[in-house]
C-alpha cells in the first residue's frame, strides 16, 4: 500500500513540476513557479527515499494545505485588486492628433505584456505605422485600414494580417498596415484621405464595434503625458487636467511587490475572463437603445455607411481598388449568427456597389484569443487569405482588360 502511495506521489510530482514549468514559460516565472518546481521535485525524491511513506504523507498534507491557501489568496486578489491582474497601459506608443485625437507614434518600439498570453512586440516606422517603411512604386501594394484587429492587437510584428499577406502570397503582394487600435470608420476615412503612400488597392476591415457610439467620437480619446486616455466622462463632458492625471495614476497603479509571487492568478484571470466572454454566455443582439459609450444607436448604421462611402470615393479618386472585409466577432463566430446591424451594413454596401469580401464561414472560435476576442495568429492568417484571393482576382481582371 505504501509503495503504491509513494509511486503515486512521484508521478503527481513530475506532472505538477511540468505544469508549473509550462505555466512559467507562458506567463513568466514567479516565485510560485520556481519554488513549486523545486518543492515537487524534492517531494518526488523524498517519496523514492522514504519506503515507509510516513514522512512523505506528512509533507503531502502540508503542501496541499499551503496550495489551497495560495489559491484562495489568488482568487481574492483576482476579484479585489484589479491593478494586480490588468496589464499596464502603453506609454509613448501614441502621439496627439489635432483631427483624430491620437495616432501611433513614429519610431516606437515596445513589448506589450498581456498577463494571460504572455507578451507581444509592437514596432512602428518613422511614419507612425506598424510596418516597415514603404518602398518602390506600390504596384502590388494594398493598404489595410481599420482598428486593433487590423493593427494586430496581442500579435507579434511578424504575426499580423499584413505580414501574413506577404508571407502566404510568396511576397507577390505588399500589404501595408494603417490600422490603429480604437479607430472607427471615420478615422479610417481620414487615414485614407491623408495617405500619400503609392498603392494599387485599399481594404477597410470593418468590425462590429465600429458601429458603437464611442467608435464614432473621434476626439473622445486623447494622449495625456504619454498615455492614451479617455478625455470625456460618460456624459461626454471634457475631463479636467486633474481628472486626466488621476486616470493616468490609476492606470499606472502597481500591485504590492509581495503579490508578484502569486503568478497563478494570471491563469485564474484567463478562466474568469473567458467565462464572461460573449461567446460563452450566448449570442445577444447589440444594444441599440443604449445612448452611452457602449451602445449601438440605430442612426450609427447610416453614419458608418456614409464614412464607408467616403472611403470608396477617396479610393476611386486615388485610382485604388477598394473593398470592405467584415470581420466577425468571437460571439458571432461561436453562435453562427451575425448581428442584425452588421447584416444590414453588408446589404447596404452591396446595394451601393461597394465590394464586400465576406469570409464569415471561414472562421471558428479557435481563431481568437478566448480571454480577449482579438484574432490570434490563425485568425490573422485566414483573413490574409481572403485579401490574397481578392488581390489575385483583381490582378487577373486587370490583366484581361489590358490584353483586350
Amino acid at each position: 500500500m505504501r509503495g503504491r502511495f509513494n509511486s503515486l506521489v512521484m508521478s503527481v510530482s513530475m506532472v505538477v513540476a511540468l505544469a508549473l514549468a509550462v505555466h512559467g514559460f507562458v506567463t513568466g516565472f514567479g516565485a510560485v513557479e520556481i519554488a513549486g518546481i523545486g518543492v515537487t521535485l524534492l517531494l518526488g525524491s523524498l517519496a523514492r527515499l522514504d519506503p515507509q511513506g510516513s514522512m512523505t504523507g506528512k509533507v503531502v498534507v502540508l503542501l496541499a494545505a499551503s496550495g489551497v491557501m495560495l489559491v484562495v489568496v489568488d482568487v481574492l486578489v483576482l476579484f479585489a485588486l484589479d491593478s494586480a491582474v490588468r496589464p499596464p497601459p502603453l506609454r509613448g506608443f501614441y502621439a496627439s492628433d489635432d483631427e483624430l485625437g491620437f495616432r501611433l507614434a513614429p519610431n516606437a518600439s515596445m513589448v506589450y505584456r498581456d498577463r494571460v498570453i504572455g507578451s507581444a512586440s509592437y514596432t512602428t516606422n518613422e511614419l507612425g505605422h506598424r510596418d516597415a517603411m514603404p518602398s518602390g512604386s506600390g504596384e502590388n501594394r494594398v493598404l489595410l485600414l481599420g482598428d486593433s484587429m487590423t493593427f494586430g492587437e496581442l500579435l507579434d510584428d511578424d504575426e499580423t494580417i499584413d505580414r501574413a499577406v506577404e508571407v502566404f502570397s510568396g511576397q507577390r503582394f505588399d500589404a501595408y498596415n494603417l490600422g490603429v487600435p480604437g479607430y472607427g470608420a471615420e478615422a479610417a476615412a481620414v487615414t485614407l484621405a491623408r495617405n500619400e503612400i503609392p498603392a494599387k488597392s485599399a481594404i477597410y476591415f470593418f468590425y462590429p464595434n465600429d458601429l458603437r457610439n464611442d467608435g464614432l467620437a473621434t476626439q473622445r480619446n486623447r494622449v495625456w503625458k504619454g498615455f492614451l486616455v479617455t478625455g470625456e466622462d460618460a456624459q461626454g463632458n471634457q475631463l479636467s487636467e486633474e481628472e486626466l492625471d488621476a486616470r493616468v495614476a490609476r492606470g499606472l497603479e502597481a500591485p504590492p511587490l509581495w503579490l508578484d509571487v502569486l503568478r497563478l492568478r494570471h491563469l485564474l484571470r484567463a478562466v474568469n475572463v473567458a467565462s464572461r466572454a460573449p461567446a460563452a454566455v450566448g449570442f445577444q443582439e447589440l444594444p441599440t437603445d443604449d445612448s452611452g459609450p457602449m451602445g449601438y444607436r440605430e442612426e450609427n448604421l447610416e453614419i458608418v455607411i456614409a464614412h464607408t462611402q467616403v472611403m470608396h470615393e477617396l479610393a476611386q479618386e486615388k485610382g485604388l481598388d477598394f473593398a470592405v472585409v467584415p470581420i466577425p466577432s468571437m460571439a458571432e463566430t461561436s453562435e453562427g449568427e451575425r448581428y442584425d446591424l452588421v447584416d444590414r451594413y453588408i446589404e447596404r454596401l452591396r446595394a451601393l456597389d461597394i465590394a464586400v469580401l465576406d469570409a464569415y464561414e471561414n472562421y471558428d472560435t479557435e481563431d481568437y484569443f478566448a480571454h480577449d476576442g482579438h484574432f490570434d495568429a490563425s485568425g490573422a492568417q485566414k483573413t490574409a487569405q481572403v485579401v490574397i484571393d481578392w488581390l489575385e482576382r483583381r490582378t487577373l481582371m486587370n490583366t484581361a482588360r489590358t490584353s483586350e
